[in-house]
C-alpha cells in the first residue's frame, strides 16, 4: 500500500509541476516562454530552467511580476523563485530535411 502511496505523490507533484509550467507559457512572452520550464517546485521555491544566461537573466529581471502572476493564478505556496541554467528538454517538434532528387 506504501507504494501507491508514494506513486499517488509522484503523480499529484508531476500534476502540479505542469499546471504550473502552462501558467509560465502563458504569462511570458512566447520568444521567452520557449527558453524557460518549470523544472521543480519545493520548499515554497519555484525552479525555473533557462536554456541560456541572457534568458536566465531576462526571467530574475521579471520575477517579482512573475510572483504575482502564479498567485494570481493560484494558492501554490510560492514565496520566491529561483533560476538555473539547463538545456531545454521539452519536446521539439521534428524538422523534417530536404532531400534533393539527383540528375539520375
Amino acid at each position: 500500500m506504501q507504494k501507491n502511496s508514494r506513486l499517488g505523490h509522484l503523480v499529484a507533484h508531476a500534476r502540479v509541476l505542469n499546471r504550473l509550467d502552462q501558467i509560465l507559457t502563458s504569462v511570458l512572452d512566447p520568444n521567452l516562454s520557449c527558453h524557460c520550464q518549470v523544472a521543480e517546485f519545493k520548499n515554497r521555491c519555484l525552479i525555473l530552467a533557462c536554456s541560456n544566461a541572457t534568458f536566465a537573466t531576462r526571467i530574475r529581471m521579471i520575477s517579482p511580476q512573475l510572483l504575482d502572476s502564479f498567485r494570481e493564478e493560484g494558492d501554490f505556496g510560492i514565496e520566491r523563485i529561483d533560476i538555473r541554467i539547463a538545456p531545454d528538454n521539452r519536446p521539439q517538434p521534428e524538422v523534417r530535411k530536404k532531400r534533393t532528387l539527383t540528375a539520375s
